[in-house]
């Protein structure tokens, strides 16, 4: 079996392996699979074919194509024997004006031409992030949670599209919960352990994220001192 590093990338954790797969999620809300481009034409099922073209990567099973992933999935789970036709084949949707609207409202920051994600919306279409969020939100009967989670989503494409975002947290919205020790920055390095071996390098992308603070080291979910850290620290033992 190969190596695997595994370390958190922001609020996200990653899982890389030696042959180029790397597995991200907040493990609650997004997940983001990448393949090197040896996979090209070689994949299936939810992650398309790999071959540059989004419009032919859900092919039924009679040969006909659908650009819509939850049809795809139905098509695929309802071939099954032990399917019933009773089940669940789109996501719930919030059907209370009374609600959406408001939730419309308070997703707009990711559609906003003038606000912090304005620099992302010709990479990236923010109008399903948005729809999402309103329909999560309305749901959740206006859960904040589920608001910060959608917006932090967006944020999080739009960097791994390599895009600079504006800052859109503040004390009274989504307030970043860092741990003791740490402090939240908008575009940071991947959090990891400098153990011999799993030394990451910060490349082009960054991630928002908790940071330690001078002088401490990433251990789990906390900062510890230098001096009590197990591993060394830029090559020197501590």
């Amino acid at each position: 079996m190969g190596d695997i590093l595994l370390y958190q990338d922001g609020f996200h954790f990653t899982l890389q392996t030696d042959f180029g797969l790397m597995f991200t999620s907040d493990l609650a809300y997004s997940l983001f699979l990448t393949l090197p481009p040896n996979y090209m034409g070689h994949t299936c099922g939810l992650c398309g074919n790999f071959n540059g073209d989004a419009h032919d990567d859900f092919q039924l099973l009679r040969g006909s194509h659908t650009g819509e992933p939850v049809t795809y999935s139905a098509s695929k789970w309802k071939s099954d024997a032990d399917c019933k036709e009773n089940c669940a084949s789109s996501c719930p949707a919030c059907m209370a004006p009374e609600q959406l609207v408001p939730a419309k409202a308070q997703c707009w920051i990711l559609q906003d031409p003038r606000g912090p994600f304005s620099s992302c919306h010709r990479e990236i279409d923010p109008e399903p992030f948005a729809s999402a969020c309103a329909n999560d939100l309305c749901l959740s009967t206006g859960n904040n949670h589920v608001l910060c989670l959608s917006i932090q989503t967006y944020a999080a494409v739009c960097q791994r599209a390599n895009v600079t975002i504006g800052a859109w947290r503040s004390s009274s919205f989504c307030a970043p919960r860092c741990p003791r020790h740490s402090h939240y920055e908008l575009c940071a390095c991947p959090r990891h352990r400098s153990c011999p071996g799993s030394e990451l390098k910060c490349g082009l992308l960054c991630a928002e994220g908790c940071v330690c603070d001078d002088g401490h080291l990433p251990q789990g979910y906390s900062c510890i001192p230098a001096p009590e850290h197990g591993c060394g620290h830029q090559g020197a033992e501590p």
